[in-house]
């Protein structure tokens, strides 16, 4: 159980996110803010109040962030002009997820007892949670985001964030991840999977071990980025050398994977090698589910290349791959607009017992909402990548720092095939490169636009 200091953090972060937010740059400040609070505020701490969605640490800061750009940047607001399919992406969210309610309405009877129905005051509470999951953080994206500046502004704080981690995940590789214990009274996760390899991985303030690998791999890419650039006043060389060290730390196989196949390609691959690498990427990742759904796809390849480098994990990837086939089999009976929450998506057995896991997001995006919700979500991820790569950037340090930004967004696409979604913080940055594209295109580099309005504190909000 959550103790009272992690109740007071979450209850304190509207307050310091609007005495913080006017002391940077729009676009700085929304960087900053959203890494702090992803890497300080507890886990599996919520305020739960009747009629409203539970408000877990993203929920309470992109809501802060929210409201604080809306009274500092009101600008930005009116300035910002949604394209087309980004808006109909945000609309289909809606629409779906009231679909998904209206159609699961019946109770489901499995054995030694009935999963109950959805009202239709649940479309009320969905439409909050996925306003606070994707749609606040990917418009904040968007609308702060707009220039070159900003995007290398965001991939600084990312890198900088990884080098901030570094004491604290040494500290718990060898002591064991207890950070969080010592500040918020418990363990977010079951703390026997933390044992690996001999010793512990680290988890610092994060959903998992899991998650803490993939978030190492996105700031090793960020200063990988920001090496290949030569960019000044910013992590290089030594500090892509550290955070690649860090990702082994982590210990989780599929993270240090993905570290030694993106991070040199950010630090040294020629733009048209990274452009061919997102395309890869995206192909993998739009087609893997249909794959999946239709019972084929490279499993046994991935499992005997996990094979040869871990018996374990090999056997964990197996057991991954029996899930997905059994929650397919029930997607099946619903196809396009999934089962529902309520735990009506998981499979049951004669006891009455869940016999699946759903590690993977996708597969419990298209149990719960379907072909229809994952489409949805998926396409307002990809779809700035996919975008990107049909730009021209016309600058060398602008089309190296649009590719490197969309390696670290490619990556978290790729993760979110075998693993949960973590954060929120992948949404506001697909928000943020599909914000500064048009930027990028431009042949000379664009000023950053400035807000009038000076906050109480003093400084310029922009």
């Amino acid at each position: 159980m959550p103790n009272l200091f992690a109740y007071v953090m979450l209850s304190l972060t509207p307050i310091w996110v609007m005495l913080a937010y006017p002391r940077f740059r729009p676009a700085r400040a929304c960087a900053v803010l959203a890494l702090a609070g992803l890497v300080l505020l507890p886990e599996k701490t919520t305020f739960k109040v009747s009629g409203v969605p539970e408000l877990d640490k993203e929920g309470v800061l992109y809501a802060s962030l929210f409201l604080a750009t809306v009274i500092y940047s009101r600008s930005r607001w009116r300035a910002m002009r949604l394209e087309w399919v980004p808006r109909a992406l945000l609309l289909l969210l809606v629409v779906g997820c009231s679909l998904t309610v209206l159609t699961n309405m019946d109770p489901l009877p499995v054995p030694e007892k009935i999963v109950p129905g959805h009202s239709p005051k649940d479309i009320l509470l969905w439409v909050g949670e996925d306003a606070l999951l994707y749609i606040i953080p990917f418009v904040i994206g968007r609308m702060m985001f707009r220039t070159p500046g900003d995007l290398r502004a965001l991939l600084v704080a990312l890198a900088l964030a990884g080098l901030l981690c570094a004491l604290p995940i040494l500290f718990e590789v060898r002591m064991s991840p207890q950070l969080h214990n010592m500040l918020y009274g418990f363990h977010q996760n079951n703390f026997a999977k933390n044992y690996r390899w001999g010793g512990f991985r680290p988890i610092l303030f994060m959903r998992s071990g899991l998650a803490m690998g993939v978030f190492m791999v996105s700031t090793a890419v960020a200063a990988a980025t920001l090496f290949h650039m030569r960019a000044r006043r910013a992590p290089g060389g030594g500090s892509t050398l550290l955070l690649s060290l860090l990702i082994v730390a982590c210990k989780s196989t599929g993270s240090i994977v993905y570290g030694m196949l993106f991070v040199p390609l950010a630090a040294f691959a020629s733009i048209k090698n990274q452009r061919r690498a997102l395309m890869f990427c995206l192909a993998l990742t739009a087609t893997y589910p249909f794959m999946r759904t239709m019972g084929s796809g490279p499993t046994d390849l991935a499992v005997e290349f996990f094979r040869g480098i871990s018996t374990e994990r090999a056997q964990s990837l197996l057991y991954r791959f029996d899930n997905e086939n059994a929650a397919m089999r029930k997607v099946e009976e619903r196809f396009f607009f999934g089962w529902g929450t309520y735990s009506r998506n998981r499979v049951y057995d004669e006891m009455g017992k869940f016999e699946t896991v759903y590690d993977a997001f996708w597969m419990r995006i298209m149990t719960q909402r379907g072909l229809v919700g994952w489409l949805t979500i998926y396409s307002l991820l990809a779809f700035p990548l996919f975008k990107l790569i049909r730009t021209k950037i016309p600058l060398p340090r602008h089309r190296v720092l649009a590719h490197g930004f969309g390696i670290v967004l490619a990556v978290r696409l790729l993760d979110l095939m075998q693993n949960g979604f973590y954060t929120s913080f992948v949404v506001l940055m697909a928000g943020a490169l599909l914000g500064a594209l048009p930027a990028l295109s431009e042949p000379t580099p664009t000023a950053a636009p400035r807000d009038c309005a000076r906050s109480q504190f003093g400084r310029a909000a922009a």
